[in-house]
């Protein structure tokens, strides 16, 4: 079948295992589904056996030996498995895959030790159709980030995976695929015996460790993807669930999910312990948002925790569920942290019972070849300059990633400031990437940046020291002067302080910088700051971002003559600079020719009018993605959209739109003219303009566009609908494909007798615009194909 449909080869990206007897459409779903979950385009490659083999010749296809048939090739060239199980119905499931044998071979395939593939279980179900994947996939984080910034795409997989159909888990859970079946008894000998590693034609042995260990896999995989619905129906110990995971030795990795879940609490962190097989190396364990989780959890998990002696990778996030958490449990935690780890990650964020005694109790259980470190102690109120100087003194020579969050709310005396970073200054070793996060009411001034010497081996460098009230000018000259000559990525934010223009103006900047973000969020930075900095040629990123400053755009005029012409993303965040006046055409003029990816952030900007945002549009690259956020600029409208809309490039693959007040149908229009024969993913934000906000999201999804329609309605159409509104309605009511302007109008389909066609098309135009779907402005008409 694929022959006939296709003229060049088709590789295989997935590979799909089934047993053919599910309903076509039921297949459909699952493969349309994965193929959403994993954001794969129209053109991803499925091996289906069904329409990949010819099924009256199978002879060249399906050989003696599996691994010389097109199975197995198929295999060998997909990145991924997809295995789809049916429910139970009168004559089979669930789960029948798991009885048929060429099932069996391919789990096998793709699970083999050193060839590992991802392995991706769909359900079509009475209910719906359900997906585990191996991993977080490409959509739960586009929906993570669409629930705000921080919001955990883990959450967004275990949330919807966690009605996957209870009865296909417990199948998975006691499979036996040395019991499975073949239509051909000749092919379950052979490929039993492929598992095994026998000859092809002996008697297939009825056990074998190959067979077993293939089971322990697949049950597991079941156990982890079931394990937050089971404890939520509190029926895992029932289930066996510890048992079977613990069973799998082989696996290395392991990652549990509990993010809001209301189910799980103190009782089950010894079930979680039970299941935790001595040759781990990597734990990632995850109860943010886990109202029922207290120290408790902590003080029974960390036994487990102590005998995982190959651990080299262990995270475990309690943010926000550490309101509970005391600091016997850090403790706890602490004292059962295995010597061979690597990497460490802790959240306890919102811990407003830990400080300095928790900060201390982790120093003095350092690993010892620790080479990445990671502390979220937000909120930790008890926390001061002692925990730091603890940690200081404990950080080992391999570390090589620092980073720590210290978002302080409280004002008590003794919170983190100058003599805690000196501190850490003096006791880090040859760090690579260092991240320093302290927030709010933190006592960091002057002094404490003149003392951090930053280490000659940094590579990357984020400091934020957002609302530090003792830090000025001075303070950040002498960080800027001193900045490590190798540094290549740079993130530093001062909103919320005293720093401006001299801050900027006293960046030395490395030549080997190609990544800078900076952020002063205050009327300090301005025109005269933004003219001094000097910009490396290496660059390849550069974000500002000065909200409310005094900017007039003199100083955007003077950066635009520095941008270094690598430069391959520019993100300008100016939102409420009330005196935006100019600098935008200048900037638009000098964009690099390199540039792909461009950000104007403008909301707000009480000045800026049509032509300025306009002016910035006149010169543009070929670039690959376009943000422009416009909401509150009371100047702009229809003009201003559409002029950059008709230099927008023909390279362009995502625009986003955060469309300002004035915007309207008529602005709407020209942006669908303009992208006519292009196909970007499109963001439209019209819910502050005047365009509805319902019809523009309906319109206008990731294949944008192409639902926007042009209409001429005959007259028929008009006089039939006069009892509507007849002096508005178009002069034509069929949909005509885009066209060149050259190109002669598409000839109208032959359909009903005229008088009957006129009166059809002009009752469905009454019916949209009753209900909203259609409006006649600017004699466009917008509305949704069905």
């Amino acid at each position: 079948m694929v022959e006939l449909l296709s003229e060049k080869s088709q590789v295989p990206e997935w590979f799909v295992s089934h047993w053919w007897g599910e309903p076509i459409v039921a297949f459909h779903r699952c493969v349309e589904l994965h193929r959403k979950i994993r954001d794969l385009p129209d053109t991803v490659g499925y091996w289906v056996c069904a329409y990949a083999n010819r099924q009256h010749a199978l002879k060249g296809e399906v050989t003696a030996d599996p691994r010389e048939t097109s199975f197995f090739r198929a295999l060998q060239l997909s990145k991924g498995v997809l295995l789809i199980l049916d429910e139970a119905t009168a004559d089979s499931g669930p789960a029948t895959p798991f009885t048929r044998i060429w099932c069996a071979f391919e789990e096998f395939v793709a699970l083999r030790r050193g060839e590992r593939r991802l392995l991706d279980i769909a359900a079509d179900s009475s209910v719906k159709t359900q997906l585990l994947t191996e991993g977080v996939a490409p959509a739960d984080e586009e929906e993570a980030r669409k629930c705000g910034a921080g919001y955990p795409a883990a959450k967004v997989r275990s949330d919807r995976e966690k009605s996957f159909p209870l009865e296909v888990l417990k199948a998975g859970l006691t499979l036996q695929l040395e019991r499975a079946q073949a239509s051909e008894e000749s092919d379950r000998w052979h490929i039993l015996n492929c598992i095994a590693g026998r000859g092809l034609d002996l008697e297939p042995l009825a056990s074998h460790p190959s067979y077993e260990r293939v089971n322990r896999t697949l049950r597991a995989i079941f156990a982890v993807a079931g394990w937050r619905q089971a404890v939520e129906l509190d029926i895992a110990e029932a289930l066996g669930l510890p048992e079977v995971l613990r069973a799998d030795e082989e696996r290395e990795q392991l990652v549990l999910d509990f993010t809001g879940s209301q189910g799980i609490g103190d009782r089950h962190a010894a079930q979680l312990g039970a299941a935790l097989a001595p040759g781990l190396r990597d734990l990632e364990l995850s109860c943010r948002w886990c109202t029922e989780v207290s120290h408790e959890f902590l003080v029974q998990l960390a036994p487990s925790l102590r005998t995982l002696t190959s651990l080299l990778r262990l995270k475990l996030g309690f943010g926000f569920a550490a309101k509970r958490v005391q600091p016997v449990g850090v403790e706890a935690l602490a004292n059962a942290l295995p010597r061979s780890l690597k990497e460490l990650f802790l959240d306890f964020n919102d811990g407003n019972s830990l400080g300095d005694e928790s900060l201390q109790a982790i120093a003095l259980r350092m690993p010892p070849e620790l080479e990445i470190l990671t502390l979220c102690m937000a909120g930790w109120v008890h926390l001061g300059d002692l925990g730091l100087v603890a940690l200081a003194r404990s950080l080992p020579s391999t570390l090589r990633r620092l980073t720590l969050d210290c978002f302080i709310l409280s004002r008590r005396p003794g919170i983190p400031g100058d003599q805690g970073l000196a501190s850490l200054a003096a006791g880090w070793p040859q760090l690579e990437v260092l991240d320093l996060s302290f927030k709010s009411n933190c006592k960091i001034g002057d002094a404490g940046l003149a003392a951090l010497v930053l280490p000659r081996s940094l590579k990357s460098l984020r400091l934020v020291l957002d609302g530090c009230e003792n830090l000025s000018d001075r303070g950040l000259a002498a960080l800027g002067a001193n900045l490590p000559p190798g540094l290549e990525r740079l993130r530093l934010f001062c909103n919320e302080t005293g720093c401006g223009d001299p801050s900027l103006a006293g960046l030395l900047l490395p030549a080997s910088l190609r990544h800078l973000e900076l952020g002063f969020g205050s009327a300090a930075a301005a025109d005269r700051g933004l003219s001094s900095l000097r910009l490396p040629e290496a660059l390849s990123l550069l974000s500002l971002s000065l909200p409310g400053s005094f900017l007039d755009g003199a100083g955007l005029a003077a950066l635009a003559l520095r941008l270094p012409q690598a430069l391959g993303a520019l993100h300008l965040c100016l939102s409420g600079c009330a005196n935006l006046r100019i600098g935008l055409a200048s900037l638009g003029r000098r964009l690099p020719r390199s540039l792909r990816h461009l950000t104007a952030t403008l909301d707000d900007c009480e000045c800026l009018s049509d032509g300025q945002l306009a002016g910035l549009a006149q010169s543009l690259p070929e670039l690959e993605t376009l943000r422009l956020h416009l909401s509150g600029c009371a100047l702009l409208g229809d003009p201003g959209v559409s002029a950059v809309a008709q230099r927008m490039p023909r390279t362009l693959q995502h625009l986003e739109l955060d469309a300002p007040e004035k915007f309207s149908d008529a602005g709407l229009a020209a942006l669908r003219t303009a992208l006519e024969g292009m196909t970007p993913t499109l963001t439209l934000d019209c819910s502050r303009s005047a365009v509805d906000e319902d019809l523009a999201a309906e319109l206008i999804g990731p294949h944008a566009l192409a639902v926007l329609q042009r209409w001429s309605a005959p007259p028929a159409a008009a006089s039939a609908a006069a009892d509507e509104e007849p002096s508005t309605l178009p002069a034509a009511a069929e949909p005509a494909a885009p066209a060149e302007p050259a190109a002669p109008a598409e000839p109208a389909a032959p359909a009903e007798p005229e008088v009957e066609a006129g009166e059809a098309r002009a009752k469905e135009w009454a019916r949209l615009a009753k209900v909203g779907l259609a409006e006649p402005k600017a004699g466009v008409w917008l509305r949704r194909r069905d």
